[in-house]
């Protein structure tokens, strides 16, 4: 009679006798794939990300806008429809530039100072300003469109002399809605109340894009500067409204006149009062 074989005891298997004794962590190609995976997700999602932000704070620089635009509404309704002076260093004048003028009207939004003078700054404005010795020193991001006093096509703002830049009355406008009132220049000397809060309309210089305080001259190539939001900057403009645009649709179209002109009497659309060029 046959004896029945007994089975090995477990201790005395082989190491290629257990089927179930398999590594429990991941081999490097699995590893190497999953770092691909996430390299790639963040190369598809941090732009995203970046363009979420500019764009939060392009609407927080155009909430800042209309702020002072509602400001400006409000001061000409109390001085018979007339806007306030751009700037002045005029004795006896009684503020130094528009954003002195306007702040009881801003004051009434915000009620302190502080808060009140950092509506004029763009959270996308990193222009390093001058430093003054008086005043609160806040970025001023913001500029008054103004225009020479021989100017054919004039601007929302009157340059009189040195000293003076004259706001106009509502009833001097043909086309409030598309004129300019305020455009953005993050200027190293645009700084609120210190009398630098004021461009030229795009002529022979480069207007809102030099980072220059002289607004008369050609920047340097180390003074330009690229519009902030997405290739375009805020406007405000004389009804109140205030909307994003790229700086060429905001001059004439008419051809060969390229945003950057030669001359003074080229037609520069939204930056004067003519509604016709």
């Amino acid at each position: 009679m046959k004896m029945p074989t007994l089975a090995a005891p477990r201790s005395a298997r082989k190491p290629s006798d257990c089927t179930r004794c398999k590594s429990s962590g991941f081999t490097l190609i699995e590893l190497l794939v999953v770092i691909a995976i996430i390299a790639i997700l963040a190369a598809i999602l941090f732009p995203v990300f970046a363009q979420a932000r500019d764009k939060a704070r392009q609407t927080a620089c155009l909430s800042n806008q209309k702020q002072i635009s509602n400001a400006f509404q409000m001061y000409a309704q109390d001085y018979d429809e007339v806007f306030p002076y751009a700037r002045s260093t005029r004795s006896g004048t009684p503020a130094n530039d528009y954003t002195q003028l306007l702040s009881p009207y801003i004051m009434k939004a915000y009620g302190d100072a502080i808060r009140s003078a950092a509506v004029y700054t763009c959270p996308n404005d990193s222009t390093e300003r001058r430093v003054y010795s008086m005043g609160i020193n806040t970025p001023n991001s913001y500029a008054a469109v103004y225009g020479w006093d021989n100017d054919p096509r004039l601007a929302a703002f009157q340059w009189e002399d040195g000293s003076f830049i004259a706001g106009r009355a509502m009833a001097e406008f043909p086309a409030p809605a598309s004129t300019l009132l305020l455009a953005e220049k993050p200027s190293i000397a645009n700084v609120v109340g210190q009398n630098n809060s004021w461009v030229f309309r795009p002529s022979n210089n480069l207007g809102q894009d030099c980072i220059s305080e002289n607004d008369w001259g050609t920047c340097s190539a180390a003074e330009t500067i690229k519009p902030r939001h997405a290739g375009g900057w805020n406007y405000m403009f004389v009804d109140g409204h205030v909307k994003w645009y790229r700086p060429e649709a905001t001059v004439d179209s008419n051809p060969g006149d390229a945003y950057t002109g030669t001359t003074n009497d080229t037609p520069r659309g939204m930056w004067t009062l003519d509604p016709n060029d």
